[in-house]
């Protein structure tokens, strides 16, 4: 339904893990959204957006959508996450078959008073908490969402990115001080000009293609380190390998997609297909 993505989700061994990896994942945001941005066409038209799906997020009910802004202030996240999940409304109650409508209820009111004579069950709250849409979304694991659907030959190449930066501490903090100092509204505004623009998208007198080389390097420091190689040899870095040069040249999927486009929209098909 034209909201195709590549996610990926990464343990964490404490709150505090969690806590940091969580943070991260929704400051880096802006910079998957511009450095994987894939979706310039719709129905047979160019959007004016690198990034279409990353702008359709933007006008989607924030209550449940977006970033979520106390997770970069606040110290204990699971209770801070719950609080949040319960004053989003629900989207229904599955009984025997059935989806009963809420209403506009919130899960919070749903444990307070119930709904058509049901309780509220923990299978109930699973449910709720994957109706929540956040840029990362918090679970057994943390669910990171940002990245546009890519290439056949870019699609390792988002999680890779992640594992190098999440997976390794001097690199999820280099990436913390990296971004870690935008206001909110900054972080909301860039991830808006992101899928728009895509690399050329700034914040304040820098691109995000200065930021996201940065990002890029850090991983690929990361993934040296975890020193996880294959039959020949290599490290996970390879993986980064067709990433890290279209940063370089300041080009994101859509623009590759977009002069396929122009040149035969029909060929467009074939560009984007996985064989």
């Amino acid at each position: 339904q034209q909201t195709a993505t590549v996610q990926g989700n990464f343990d964490y061994e404490s709150e505090e893990d969690a806590r940091r990896k969580l943070r991260v994942s929704l400051a880096l945001s802006p910079v998957l959204v511009a450095i994987s941005a894939n979706s310039p066409v719709l129905d047979g038209k160019e959007t004016g957006f690198k990034s279409f799906r990353a702008h359709v997020w933007t006008d989607t009910d924030p209550r449940r959508c977006g970033l979520l802004p106390f997770a970069f202030e606040t110290r204990g996240l699971f209770r801070a996450y719950a609080e949040y999940a319960l004053d989003v409304p629900m989207y229904f109650v599955a009984r025997e078959g059935q989806l009963l409508s809420p209403e506009g209820m919130t899960f919070r009111d749903y444990l307070a008073k119930g709904l058509a004579n049901h309780r509220a069950t923990l299978a109930d709250w699973a449910t709720h908490l994957t109706t929540l849409f956040p840029e990362s979304r918090l679970k057994t694991y943390v669910e990171v969402r940002s990245a546009d659907g890519q290439p056949q030959d870019r699609v390792i190449a988002i999680p890779a990115l992640l594992k190098g930066i999440l997976y390794e501490n001097d690199c999820l903090d280099a990436v913390w001080d990296l971004l870690g100092r935008w206001t909110l509204s900054e972080r909301i505004e860039t991830a808006a000009a992101a899928a728009k623009d895509g690399l050329a998208a700034r914040v304040g007198r820098h691109s995000l293609q200065s930021y996201a080389r940065d990002v890029v390097a850090i991983a690929a420091e990361g993934l040296r380190r975890q020193h996880r190689l294959d039959g020949q040899g290599q490290d996970e870095t390879r993986y980064l390998s067709r990433l890290e040069a279209d940063v370089t040249g300041g080009i994101c999927p859509a623009d590759q997609a977009l002069q396929v486009w122009r040149n035969s929209p029909k060929s467009l098909v074939s560009f984007a297909s996985y064989r």
